[in-house]
């Protein structure tokens, strides 16, 4: 300890060397943490010959060092959002100790700050400043600790999402008139036995050999995740929108979250806005804004072909032409009326209805051309009901 203050050389073979400097930081911690630190004063220390150090403080200036050193920054800031979002609260609230909303905190902020598994959070958690931050003991807890965790916040999933939706908008002040829904999915190694969810399907990271699940969410027009839920990994796109608007319209009924309402306007990828769903959303009175898919786009080959129709966009600068055009659909037609004692049918596609797009209002387009997507030989444009 003593060749640690004052910078002499090292008693103790290099072997050693690494605990025995691990034990003296612990040690000058303790001792400063409980106030016996000390300083040394100017002058002081052992009699040499070498030139005396620079001492600010009582700090040997020049030969300050150190040996365990824990990132601050991301973990830092994750703390600070988990207690301005009050999950403490409402952890407690569900029932939880302060020692297993500590665990739910590591096991969130680890998600965040270093993603990994729960065998791979059990190391990363010593070296990481949570424990100081958090003013959590040490104690020793294997990967099971985590897993019965993330097990706990499953089944308390609606009462948090509920949770953070509501104080979110208390922070920002968001009204969420515009909603954004899309879909990804993540596949398993093994074969995942135990795991009815995971079926082989389409995958976006081209491992159709593997099991998966498909993850939809919606999002707010800042970005804050409002809710999610896990479908089957065989689910096609289209069909999850159907369970998506049913689970939301359970989860907010009594909220005033416009997520049923002429209010809200939800954005659609191509692949996702059937025209089922499209007649779907109309029935619920939700606006969409759809980027359409490319067989999409092929079918109004006539109507992107009359450049006459096009306006083009100003204020672009050196950036290539860009030009567009709005318009009713043509291809809309009404939805037929169910004859008296018929229950109403299906929403039928557009093959199947000829190529007419059915449902209870014509769809608004706005085609867009660009020069350079012309170039390559594409074509864009967006469907919008108001």
């Amino acid at each position: 300890m003593p060749q640690r203050l004052y910078g002499q050389a090292e008693l103790f073979p290099p072997t050693k060397r690494s605990q025995v400097l691990n034990w003296a930081d612990a040690i000058a911690k303790r001792v400063e943490r409980e106030g016996r630190w000390k300083p040394i004063p100017q002058g002081s220390g052992p009699a040499t010959d070498e030139p005396q150090s620079l001492v600010i403080d009582g700090v040997l200036a020049d030969q300050v060092t150190h040996t365990h050193t824990t990132p601050l920054g991301p973990s830092r800031l994750a703390w600070e959002a988990w207690n301005r979002l009050d999950l403490p609260t409402v952890l407690e609230q569900l029932g939880f100790n302060r020692s297993r909303a500590q665990t739910a905190a590591v096991s969130v902020i680890n998600r965040l700050v270093d993603p990994g598994s729960e065998l791979a959070l059990v190391d990363w958690l010593p070296d990481s400043s949570l424990p100081e931050l958090m003013g959590m003991k040490m104690t020793p807890a294997g990967k099971d600790r985590f897993y019965r965790m993330s097990d706990q916040l499953l089944k308390h999933r609606p009462a948090l999402e509920t949770h953070l939706r509501a104080r979110q908008g208390k922070l920002f002040e968001v009204d969420r008139t515009v909603l954004l829904y899309d879909l990804t999915n993540s596949y398993f190694a093994g074969e995942a036995p135990a795991n009815p969810k995971a079926k082989r399907g389409k995958s976006k990271e081209k491992r159709n050999d593997c099991p998966q699940v498909v993850l939809g969410v919606v999002f707010d027009q800042r970005g804050f995740e409002l809710a999610h839920r896990v479908f089957a990994g065989n689910l096609s796109d289209g069909k999850s929108l159907v369970h998506m608007i049913e689970e939301m319209e359970k989860l907010v009924a009594a909220e005033p979250l416009p997520v049923a309402g002429k209010g809200s306007l939800v954005l659609l990828d191509g692949g996702i806005a059937t025209r089922a769903n499209l007649v779907l959303l109309q029935a619920k009175q939700i606006r969409y804004l759809v980027n359409d898919s490319r067989q999409g786009r092929q079918t109004y080959q006539k109507e992107f072909a009359e450049q006459e129709q096009f306006a083009p966009i100003t204020d672009r600068s050196n950036k290539s032409e860009v030009k567009v055009r709005k318009m009713t659909d043509p291809l809309w037609t009404p939805e037929p009326a169910p004859s008296a004692g018929q229950a109403p049918q299906p929403a039928r596609s557009a093959e199947a209805a000829g190529q007419k797009h059915t449902g209870s209002e014509p769809d608004t387009l706005v085609l867009c051309w660009s020069q350079g997507r012309e170039e390559k030989g594409l074509y864009r444009h967006f469907l919008v009901v108001f």
